[in-house]
């Protein structure tokens, strides 16, 4: 087994890699920290599983590989146990710290170290791994790149951003800055001594770029309108539009599309139920800070889909129109006059019936491909109760030609699943699952022929080879079930 890099720096993605095994073969992976206890899995999306162990098949050449996303694994001596047909094997690592460079160094509520770039600067506590705030300079860039390109605007001041690791160090510093903590776990300051976006950064890497894009996007909107207030339905829920946009074109974008189908359908939801916000109620930040838990998720929801409405009904820029129109000194009701040729009780009405009747065009698209799919792998269930039966009937009766006819039907509904399978045509978000669900089809068809095969000539060779095709063929529909069951996560269909 391999791993890469060999020696890893604490925050940092490990990953490792074993070959030379049977195909189709089992593996069994759990990470334990320094201090002996089980480490949660970290999932594909760095979204964090109860679960400690997972489970992964060795593929077609007996290879199996798996990736520890490291942002909050700490320094110190880690294991991984793995197990392979009841024979364990002890992988031995160790997460070392970063050397860190000549740096800065201030105190606020706890000492901060400081890294420049040409695209932030970064200040964070010693719970911070080092290797994650260099990751965040090249996601900000990013970030500002693709804001810049998507809304013609790019702030002048490099930003400083706080990264505090816990919540105890991340509560220090707001009060150290004049704040007090609330329920956020992320805010951006314009003005005191300390301006500037503060994260606590104790999660894993797709949650830090959501926080980080959503804390930038406010930084920009502040710097476009030189301080002048915003309604809040229009600040966060820009903040909020692009916090998925930007994710969506990073390396995760399932993450991201999940949560903002997650944010669209609790939005939609409210609208066709009626009990959505009047916009007027999400203007004053005063208003928007004092709201009980319960009802944040709605009005930040509420508030991503307004933009959203905003966007694809009048251009992507409209929004950043309005709030330049406000920055100019106008009132929100004639920025919004000017910039979509609308007033603003018109614009409202208009969005609350579009909302009501939102799906995403993606997901709809997704939505009657996995429908068909799933009718598809339930006929695979009867297919296989009517083998059982085949060969039942085979070993109390040898009755071959009544098994002959059994294995003939057997493989003719194969056949018919895999021409049906090739007329469908995936959209962009279920491409893998297709590709997975082909070679399910595939083996299954094969599989069968070969049964066909040993019925109507009764070769052992026969039974042999298709027996041979079992542990393939499992894999392969429990790789399909995994994937199929992600889909449906991803597109938020489970609720």
């Amino acid at each position: 087994m391999t791993m890469m890099p060999g020696t890893p720096f604490a925050g940092s993605n490990v990953v490792f890699e074993i070959t030379g095994l049977e195909p189709w073969d089992i593996v069994e992976v759990t990470f334990y920290e320094p201090d002996g206890n089980a480490a949660g899995w970290v999932r594909d999306d760095h979204y964090v599983s109860s679960r400690s162990t997972e489970y992964f098949l060795t593929d077609e050449e007996g290879n199996a590989r798996w990736v520890r996303y490291g942002a909050q694994d700490q320094v110190g001596d880690w294991t991984v146990h793995v197990t392979i047909d009841d024979a364990l094997r002890i992988i031995r690592y160790s997460y070392t710290k970063f050397p860190l460079p000549r740096r800065e160094y201030i105190t606020l509520g706890v000492p901060l170290y400081g890294c420049r770039s040409d695209e932030a600067v970064i200040f964070f506590s010693d719970s911070v791994n080092f290797a994650v705030t260099v990751d965040m300079h090249a996601r900000l860039k990013f970030a500002a790149d693709l804001l810049e390109e998507r809304l013609g605007v790019r702030t002048a001041e490099i930003p400083v951003i706080y990264m505090l690791g816990n919540q105890a160090d991340f509560a220090s510093s707001i009060r150290a800055a004049g704040e007090e903590p609330g329920w956020e776990a992320g805010f951006f300051r314009s003005y005191g001594e300390n301006p500037g976006i503060y994260i606590q950064s104790d999660k894993q890497q797709t949650d830090l770029y959501h926080l980080m894009t959503h804390e930038y996007v406010h930084f920009l909107l502040d710097e476009v309108t030189d301080g002048a207030d915003l309604p809040s339905w229009l600040n966060e829920g820009l903040a909020e539009y692009y916090e998925f946009e930007v994710g969506r074109q990073g390396d995760f974008p399932d993450a991201s599309y999940r949560r903002m189908l997650w944010s669209g359908d609790v939005a939609q939801r409210a609208a066709a139920g009626g009990w959505l916000f009047p916009l007027s109620r999400l203007e004053s930040l005063r208003e928007w800070n004092s709201r009980a838990v319960d009802l944040v998720s709605l009005q930040y929801a509420q508030s991503h889909m307004a933009v959203r409405y905003l966007s694809e009904r009048y251009g992507e820029r409209a929004p950043i129109e309005i709030v330049r129109q406000i920055g100019m000194g106008e009132s929100l009701n004639a920025a919004i006059g000017n910039a979509i040729g609308v007033d603003y009780a018109q614009f409202e009405a208009d969005f609350v019936d579009w909302l009501a009747a939102w799906d995403d065009p993606e997901r709809a698209a997704a939505r009657s491909y996995l429908r068909v799919l799933n009718d598809l792998d339930g006929e695979v269930s009867a297919i296989l109760d009517l083998r059982g039966e085949v060969i039942r009937e085979w070993s109390l009766h040898g009755n071959r030609a009544k098994a002959e006819e059994g294995a003939a039907e057997l493989q003719e509904r194969a056949e018919n699943l895999v021409a049906r399978m090739r007329e469908l045509e995936p959209t962009p978000y279920v491409a893998g699952l297709h590709d997975a669900a082909v070679a399910y089809f595939d083996i299954l068809e094969s599989w069968l022929a070969e049964d066909l095969g040993y019925f109507i000539t009764g070769q052992d060779s026969k039974r042999v080879a298709a027996n041979a095709m079992i542990p393939e063929f499992t894999y392969r529909r429990v790789d399909l079930g995994l994937r199929l069951y992600d889909a449906m996560l991803i597109l938020n269909l489970y609720n």
